[in-house]
């Protein structure tokens, strides 16, 4: 147990040893990014603290804070890179000036730039919106972090050679004399990349050893050449000679207030919030994506107020910030980490080399930092410009590759807003062929929830193929209306019974675009000149306002019913058609009998008259009779007088009411009450036994006439369960 327990010391300690060494040589490798160029190198010194402090306050925070025991948090390269295009522009902004003013304004853009991100980042988890970040397109933040690679490759690049990144520069690099210096780092920087993508158990050591072994044959190389170390520094290939310079030290201290030129840190605003937004969608995708393999249950906006709070605190000491370092966090999972001992031992390291650190940075091999800066390019574009192109579509990759160009060739914020526009175009694109008419089904198929007598009932059944209903769903805009419109007419112009009603049904549409309008006039013309009624159903009060306005500029006499659903618009519809049908309406039963069979029958039923409002009986009730409606109009109610009530049917006269309690000893399943004025006849279960006892033959036409009802009802719902599950297994279009 000893010798198990010592070995998982020494493997965490290894494990925190090299994610120390990755950390601070990225942190160095980001601040030459940064502070590069004749005006500013010799003031590395300042970027590589306040990339060691930003790490360090990210550490702390996390090992106190954080609800995950191995995640690390470090400086990430977006924030350096940022800050390297703030830093060329103050640059060239202020030639002319002295080294405070320079120094100045940048440290204080650093520190607005850090604080505004770690605002909006503690905002953002204040406010529990962090899932709203992660409605960025996908292809725009892969191509955003792609163009970031390749930008980070051109300051490398620019870095080794001290020749900007141009179109027209490109063949200086494939000159003899620059292209030893830039290929050597180049082919060092895609060994690594190869190794850590192809051996997973040792991928913890790949990084440290390959910079041992770079800075073994860098002095091997000085020694048999005879070049001293002061020369080699002298000829800048070393990162420098700091002999009156210290790392401990905040670059806040740096500023002098009188010096900062404030025009030029708002001119910066763009760029802030460019970063801001950016950073916290790669801090939610990284966070997310260590949930997801940790398969840990973080809470998300504890984490972003926690590196909001860490960002805000780095900028505060002129730091450049960060967020969770998801390829460190993925080793330390993997590498079988259980506690927080390796944030622990990071933080200490780090916390050493920002004070005893400047020793060990003066004979660091330039070429070593170089060959991490191009790593860390390299790394962001084949992972999200190489290996994405199999997770997605080309067309999504095309807009990634304009993404990545975009940046390289313009700016960050010029590629992003160009990505968002490609790719709203393409959804666009895409959603207008998502077919947005659900169907167009008509009256013979969808019927209201009506009970009505057989004779009314056989009227409808030669008639309602004279309803149309086309079912709407999703989101109605430019891109699909007009194709709407076209099958309706098409349906419509094909149908072999003249169409009297279309109801139009909005209650599975979330939205609809102004442009729709238009289209929808047409059809409504078309209706117009047609003699079709139009009925719109669950149209919501916005659109109703709109449509009602554009009627007004197009029709003089046009009108249309409104109902609040599809069952009150089919109502509405078979009543009118109905309407128009010349038919004698029986009093009372409207049933099978003879005259004397219905007198004989009266004796064993009570009549009751019911006013409007009044209920018959409730849901949840015993069942202890039934009835016949003869006059009158009931509806029938589920969980009525609630929030969620609602209307399951409407019985008309001649219809049996509360009869399958009864047969089935159950409680009621709905409520009735009446609709208008109302005279039912009810018979109990015992009235129902001395019928069939004294008048047998009377109580079996009564059975069979009960069956025939219920069969029907069975036959109409069957018709419509049949019609669903073909639709559902084989839909048609």
């Amino acid at each position: 147990m000893q010798i198990k327990s010592y070995s998982l010391l020494n493997r965490e300690f290894i494990t925190a040893m090299t994610f120390a060494i990755i950390i601070s040589f990225s942190s160095i490798a980001l601040a030459t990014l940064i502070f590069s160029g004749p005006m500013l190198s010799k003031y590395l010194a300042i970027g590589i603290s306040g990339g060691l402090i930003g790490s360090i306050i990210l550490l702390l925070n996390n090992l106190l804070f954080s609800s995950s025991k191995i995640s690390i948090s470090s400086q990430q390269s977006i924030f350096a890179l940022f800050a390297s295009i703030i830093a060329a522009r103050i640059c060239q902004k202020l030639i002319g000036f002295g080294v405070e003013d320079i120094l100045s304004t940048l440290i204080a853009s650093f520190l607005i730039m850090n604080c505004a991100t770690g605002f909006i980042m503690c905002l953002v988890g204040k406010l529990k919106t962090e899932q709203l970040i992660r409605y960025i397109p996908y292809p725009v933040n892969s191509g955003f972090l792609a163009g970031t690679g390749l930008l980070i490759i051109s300051f490398g690049l620019m870095e080794i050679t001290h020749i900007s990144f141009s179109l027209q520069n490109i063949p200086l690099f494939f000159q003899t004399e620059l292209l030893l210096k830039w290929l050597i780092p180049f082919l060092y920087a895609f060994l690594a990349l190869y190794l850590m993508r192809r051996i997973e158990c040792y991928r913890y050591l790949i990084l440290p050893t390959m910079i041992f072994s770079a800075f073994i044959c860098f002095y091997i190389y000085l020694f048999f050449k005879g070049i001293s170390f002061e020369r080699a520094s002298n000829l800048g290939w070393t990162i420098g000679y700091y002999s009156n310079q210290s790392l401990a030290f905040p670059p806040i201290l740096k500023i002098t207030p009188s010096k900062i030129h404030w025009d030029m840190i708002i001119s910066f605003i763009p760029n802030y919030f460019s970063l801001a937004l950016l950073a916290s969608i790669n801090c939610s995708l990284n966070t997310s994506s260590f949930e997801l393999i940790s398969q840990k249950k973080l809470k998300l906006y504890d984490e972003f107020k926690i590196t909001g709070l860490s960002n805000i605190l780095i900028g505060l000491f002129g730091g450049i910030g960060g967020y969770q370092n998801i390829g460190v966090s993925k080793l330390n999972l993997s590498f079988g980490t259980k506690t927080r001992a390796v944030n622990v031992v990071v933080t200490l390291i780090l916390i050493l080399i920002l004070f005893t650190g400047i020793s060990i940075l003066q004979v660091v091999p330039k070429y070593i930092v170089n060959f991490l800066l191009i790593y860390i390019g390299i790394d962001l574009t084949y992972t999200y410009l190489i290996e994405v192109k199999s997770k997605i579509s080309w067309y999504y990759y095309l807009i990634v590759l304009a993404i990545a160009l975009s940046v390289l060739i313009f700016n960050i914020l010029t590629g992003v807003i160009i990505g968002l526009i490609l790719s709203m175009f393409l959804f666009v694109l895409q959603y207008s062929k998502i077919n947005a008419l659900s169907k167009i089904l008509n009256s013979s198929v969808l019927t209201s929830n009506v009970e009505r007598s057989s004779f009314e009932m056989k009227v409808l059944a030669k008639s309602r193929r004279q309803i149309l209903i086309p079912l709407f769903s999703g989101y109605l805009f430019f891109g699909n209306s007009e194709a709407l419109i076209n099958k309706i007419k098409g349906k419509i112009k094909k149908s072999s019974t003249t169409i009297g009603f279309i109801i139009f049904d909005f209650s599975k549409t979330s939205g609809m675009d102004v442009s729709c309008y238009q289209s929808l006039l047409k059809i409504l013309q078309f209706c117009n000149k047609k003699k079709i009624e139009v009925i719109f159903c669950k149209l919501p009060l916005s659109l109703q306002t709109e449509i009602i306005k554009f009627i007004a500029d197009y029709f003089n006499d046009f009108s249309f019913n409104e109902f609040e659903d599809l069952d009150h618009s089919l109502e509405w519809c078979e009543e009118r058609i109905l309407q128009n049908i010349e038919y004698h309406k029986e009093k009372h039963f409207q049933l099978p009998f003879l005259n004397e069979e219905v007198d004989l029958l009266l004796c064993y039923f009570k009549s009751i008259n019911f006013e409007a409002g009044d209920v018959i009986f409730k849901q949840n009730e015993p069942s202890q009779k039934f009835y016949w409606l003869s006059e009158g109009i009931l509806d029938v109610w589920l969980n009525k007088d609630t929030p969620h009530q609602s209307r399951l049917a409407r019985i008309k006269n001649g219809n049996l009411v509360g009869e399958m309690g009864v047969f089935t000893k159950s409680l009621r399943s709905a409520t009735v009450v009446a609709h208008e004025k109302s005279l039912l006849y009810s018979i109990t279960e015992e009235d129902l036994q001395r019928l069939y006892k004294e008048q047998p033959n009377l109580g079996i036409k009564l059975d069979h006439y009960i069956i025939n009802i219920m069969s029907q009802r069975l036959v109409n719902a069957n018709q419509f369960i049949r019609y669903m599950k073909s639709e559902i297994i084989n839909p048609q279009s």
